[in-house]
Parts: structure tokens; sequence; C-alpha cells
């Protein structure tokens, strides 16, 4: 399973978290199942810009936005 690690954010993830994904599930995905509150505006269709994460490493591992998917 893809590793996904959150830093710590005073708001929504004090300490920071280690997570894991399914492949394919999007980063939003894990953070709202594991209780990290990330906003995002659109129901979770890469439409409205809200939900922004910086990636910092594994980039290219991800797939190129697209409001088709969920």
């Amino acid at each position: 399973m893809p590793q996904i690690i959150f830093l710590p954010h005073s708001d929504l993830c004090p300490d920071g978290a280690v997570l894991e994904g399914e492949k394919g599930e999007s980063v939003l995905n894990v953070a709202l199942k594991n209780d990290i509150d990330i906003e995002h505006a659109c129901e979770k269709v890469c439409a409205c810009t809200t939900c922004h994460i910086i990636v910092r490493e594994g980039f290219d591992s991800l797939s190129e936005s697209d409001e088709t998917r969920r």
C-alpha cells in the first residue's frame, strides 16, 4: 500500500501522521478517512482547488488531476 506522510499542521493534524492508502486512492480521501479534515468545496472532483496540499516527495507517482475521476 502507498504510504502518505502528513507533516504537522496546527489545525488539521498537530502531530503529523503516517497513513496508508489503496493504490489509486486520492490523498484527500486518505486524509478524510483518518479524520484529517481538509477543506474540499467541490465534493472531491478536483474542480475547485480548495484542498491545497504540498507534495514534497513522490509527485511523479501521482496521476494528473482529472475532474471526471473521484
